[in-house]
């Protein structure tokens, strides 16, 4: 072997080891790079709110006079399982047009969960309710866009007793016009309706405008006007019609030209449109409501035909052409008069493209191409969904490349798919719906058949995953008479926890794409994601460094405790060491005390809300420069409770509440109106005294009035009532007994009956500086009859079958419920949904029959 060939093959030994190096080196400063790159996204995704709420209802539509069943999910916003940050639900009821509060409640949350029930007041008008939910992890001072709520029904009667037609006097309208609204008032057999009084008021935005009353004529006929003096969209009539005993509501959307003002909006695939490079245009059409408008036009270059465009679902479509730098285009929709140019987005020169070409059960697979003028370009592909990181990879790119990404390690939702410069810098961007197959598959035996009236119907639950491996989890399920479905608010727990909280805007009919007898789902889910943006995913950096830095304690609205201070007057007791007696009447037992910090501040904790669930706990602070026993002293110190509620009222106002566009767009921002306690807020068992009949709200308040109202009343030796020659404590007086009869001083005889309670509730409290707390709501037991083992003689008019929201699978993913049918004779629904422990969701409808 000579030497040269030696030398030769130890330089390119040399070579190699020094190339190994260097790569090596090379590998191990870009993972350096990726790990600190993606540690920083994960901190700035810290930024988003932790847990959203899920409600889940027993029916849609609700009677007035019944209960109002519901199950909270608090929810990990990241990986959908069940949270434990939060201890305390806050929930209202609130009318939807006039923000009006009819119910307000603390709620336990445990493990997660909560079970709730509302009484709905016969006091409640019909009209659209919104059933909201506030927690300590789910609602801040800087909350933008609010989600956690789910639109309600509620009518005096399901059944109508009086049938209204209408007709307006134009086709559409505008400001300025008169409106004739067109009445007709039949009773249910179609008899006209004499003398019907028809109060209707005209509505705009949520605020009411005007309003008149007139009376149908002996046809039943009647006419109602109004001039427009506002714009028209979101305009309506509220109509009340009462005949003798019966009434109706009825609400009527003002008709316009919904197509006169269309907003058209385009979306380049990947974020831009790059020249010379083949790119999909999305497109997406709306009225003023926001509701779609399917449409038809062409795009021009240069003023010439190009192509011809068609919306392909809700509005949607999408074409693909090459842009060229220079030349000019917009596009020209067919049958509109009004705004009906469009010019497209600035063509970039220079750029990277993102086009998904393929997709199948494991990979996404993309089209990456670029026209820069450096031969090979250094990349980084990004995969992340709801602001976790599951994949990132660098890349090499010249003119072209093909990438695959897998799918098995993303969760089902909506990835963000990025590509990033050398710099680490966003080119460009795809949203993809990814993994719909992960889910709680759900199988409910016997799902349909008929049944007869009060016959027993035992069903079998069965849970699997995607890989048809059995699940334990935590579900609800409700069966209900269909005719209090709302179908144009069919929400579960899938649409709004993978879509309607993902994306900044509203969405509509979300349920399409989860409805498997839609076969093209998948491909029009995929336009949905098209036509969301540059950047419009919640997740993403631009809308997560729109947030606050951190999520601190001082931003929170409401806490897992409640907080109060003792705000003291008395220059003698600022030095004072203060503590606090903490009395639950119900249950002496739980008696304790509470020591304060040095700013006099305090905490109720969850464990005493729990104790005094349905009733209240009494707060008296204590300090040993006052007599304990001293009634009559005026308090110079006392406690002050921070309300929730009044957070929340002042920090929503700030929020726009997002649901999904069903039927007409709601873009205002709710604000609401100070709590005020209405007719329908509940009180604990009552208390009957004696003199006033003074009603206080449970016996412990009774106990105090006994303290405070004392008896003076005596008898002198000679048995008169209250002697004024004989005053209390001379000798031979005694105390009156009740019962006995005794003379009064006018010489008259009386029968004594005790003396009269002076002091209401707020007296009473404020005499003994008392805080009265209420716990947390008690809800009721859902009531099921059991005909195995008794008979009823009197209908059975239940239209809600079941309410059982505490199914657990075992760990087969099996459970059996049953239930018995009412006399009613219908179609009724059963709605199942839940999660398991690794957040998977599932929900499931089944129908069957009652006959008669």
């Amino acid at each position: 072997m000579n030497k040269n060939y030696l030398k030769k093959r130890l330089k390119y030994i040399l070579l190699y080891i020094f190339c190994s190096i260097f790569f090596f080196v090379s590998s191990q400063d870009d993972n350096l790079k990726i790990d600190q790159f993606v540690n920083s996204f994960h901190e700035l995704s810290n930024r988003k709110t932790p847990n959203q709420i899920y409600l889940q209802t027993s029916k849609d539509i609700y009677e007035t006079g019944e209960d109002m069943w519901f199950k909270a999910y608090v929810l990990d916003s990241r990986y959908f399982t069940p949270s434990n940050l939060d201890k305390i639900l806050y929930t209202q009821l609130l009318e939807e047009d006039t923000n009006k509060i009819v119910w307000q409640e603390k709620y336990e949350i445990e493990n997660g969960f909560t079970n709730g029930h509302i009484y709905v007041n016969d006091s409640l008008t019909s009209g659209n309710y919104l059933l909201s939910v506030y927690t300590s992890h789910s609602f801040y001072k800087n909350t933008k866009k609010f989600y956690d709520t789910r639109r309600i029904i509620i009518k005096r009667n399901i059944d109508s007793k009086i049938i209204v037609k209408n007709s307006f006097n134009k086709k559409n309208y505008k400001k300025g016009d008169t409106l004739q609204l067109s009445l007709e008032i039949l009773s249910k057999q179609e008899d006209n309706l004499y003398r019907a009084k028809i109060d209707a008021e005209l509505w705009s935005n949520g605020e009411e405008v005007n309003h008149v009353i007139e009376r149908s004529n002996k046809r039943g006929k009647a006419l109602v006007n109004f001039i427009l003096k506002k714009e028209i969209v979101n305009s309506k009539i509220k109509l009340k019609v009462v005949h003798k005993d019966k009434e109706e509501y009825i609400n009527l959307l003002i008709p316009y030209n919904e197509d006169e003002n269309i907003q058209f909006d385009v979306f380049p695939e990947g974020g831009n449109l790059i020249s010379g490079l083949e790119n999909n245009l999305a497109f997406k059409a709306v009225n003023e409501k926001g509701l779609p408008i399917d449409v038809k036009g062409i795009l021009y270059e240069n003023n010439k035909p190009l192509l011809e465009l068609n919306s392909e679902h809700y509005g949607m479509g999408v074409f693909n052409f090459t842009p060229k730098v220079g030349h000019s285009y917009h596009i020209q929709l067919k049958n509109y008069s009004k705004d009906t140019i469009y010019s497209l987005p600035d063509i970039k020169e220079k750029g990277i493209q993102i086009q998904l070409k393929e997709r199948n059960k494991d990979y996404l697979i993309f089209d990456i191409s670029n026209n820069l003028e450096k031969p090979i370009q250094k990349i980084y592909t990004r995969v992340q969904v709801r602001g976790v990181v599951y994949n990132i990879s660098p890349m090499l790119l010249k003119e072209k490349l093909r990438a695959k990404i897998p799918l098995k390690d993303l969760p089902q939702g909506i990835a963000e798919v990025t590509i990033f410069n050398e710099n680490l810098l966003p080119i460009a961007e795809r949203l993809v719906y990814v993994n719909q197959d992960k889910k709680l598959n759900i199988e409910v035996t016997p799902r349909e058949g008929l049944y007869e009236k009060r016959e027993k119907i035992i069903l079998k639950i069965k849970v699997k995953d995607d890989n048809d491996n059995p699940i334990q989890g935590n579900f609800g399920l409700s069966v209900f008479d269909k005719i209090y479905e709302d179908e144009n608010n069919k929400i579960n727990i899938l649409t709004y926890s993978y879509l309607r909280t993902q994306l900044k805007g509203k969405i509509y009919n979300p349920s399409f794409y989860f409805d498997e007898k839609n076969k093209n789902r998948e491909k029009m889910l995929d336009l949905l994601m098209l036509t969301q943006g540059w950047r419009a995913y919640v997740w993403s950096e631009s809308q997560l460094e729109g947030l606050d830095d951190s999520i601190d304690e001082y931003k929170k609205v409401v806490f897992n405790k409640l907080k109060g201070k003792i705000i003291i007057k008395g220059k003698e007791y600022q030095e004072e060491q203060f503590s606090l007696l903490i009395y639950d009447p119900v249950n002496e037992s739980t008696s304790d005390f509470i020591f304060l910090n040095d700013k006099n501040e305090f905490r109720l904790e969850n464990q005493q809300l729990k104790d005094a669930k349905g009733g209240y706990v009494y707060i008296k602070p204590l300090s040993s420069k006052a007599g304990s026993n001293d009634y009559n002293k005026k308090f110079k110190y006392k406690v002050k409770l921070e309300y929730p509620f009044q957070n929340i009222n002042k920090n929503i106002s700030n929020a726009e509440i997002l649901y999904p566009i069903l039927q007409i767009k709601t873009d205002k921002k709710i604000k609401l109106k100070p709590f005020k306690i209405t007719s329908n807020t509940l009180v604990n068992e009552e208390v009957l005294l004696k003199g006033d009949n003074e009603i206080y709200r449970n016996k412990y308040l009774g106990k105090l009035d006994s303290l405070a109202s004392v008896s003076t009343d005596y008898v002198c030796r000679y048995n008169i009532f209250n002697c004024v020659n004989h005053p209390k404590g001379t000798r031979g007086t005694r105390k009156a007994e009740i019962g006995e009869t005794y003379h009064l001083n006018n010489g008259g005889l009386v029968k004594y009956s005790g003396s009269k309670s002076k002091f209401t509730e707020e007296d009473l409290l404020r005499k003994f500086n008392l805080t009265q707390v209420k716990g947390y709501y008690k809800t009721r037991e859902f009531y099921q009859p059991n005909y195995d083992k008794e008979s009823d003689p009197f209908p059975d008019s239940r239209n809600t079958l079941l309410w059982k929201p505490d199914i657990i699978t075992d760990e087969k993913g099996e459970a059996v419920v049953s239930f018995f049918c009412s006399d009613v004779n219908a179609k009724f629904i059963g709605n199942i949904e839940g999660i398991d422990n690794n957040g998977l969701l599932g929900s499931k409808s089944f129908e069957f029959v009652v006959k008669k």
